[in-house]
């Protein structure tokens, strides 16, 4: 009842699978350019996604900066944030004119801050006159 011939196709069917082959193989074109498309698309989001992060953090970096650097308050005094290891010395040294001695106008920094020494912390706001 069972061979174990080879099947053996006629012409006709062999036609009809040259066919389905064809279509099949369209198919399968159709879906690997979807495919690639679908991941160009995703890494132009990716991209975007990651330079949406970049400015923003950049953003968030140079609101940081320009928050702690000197500013002038509308009287005509500076207004100077401590650093890690600034000392009264160095601001006095930075900002007095040139014909005031650095001890009276380090004296006038503590005086107008109301310090009752030359110790200094990190984030502290020192007006200066």
């Amino acid at each position: 009842m069972y061979t174990t011939q080879p099947f053996l196709h006629c012409s006709s069917q062999s036609r009809d699978n040259r066919g389905a082959r064809k279509i099949a193989a369209g198919i399968d074109s159709q879906y690997r350019k979807a495919n690639r498309r679908f991941a160009g698309r995703k890494a132009i989001r990716l991209l975007l996604l990651l330079s949406v992060i970049a400015v923003s953090f950049l953003c968030g970096t140079l609101m940081n900066v320009y928050a702690f650097d000197q500013s002038v308050e509308s009287d005509g005094a500076h207004t100077v944030y401590v650093g890690q290891g600034d000392t009264l010395w160095e601001i006095a040294s930075q900002y007095k004119s040139d014909s005031q001695d650095i001890r009276e106008y380090i004296y006038s920094i503590k005086k107008a801050n109301h310090l009752t020494s030359s110790a200094l912390q990190e984030g502290q706001t020192l007006r200066l006159p």
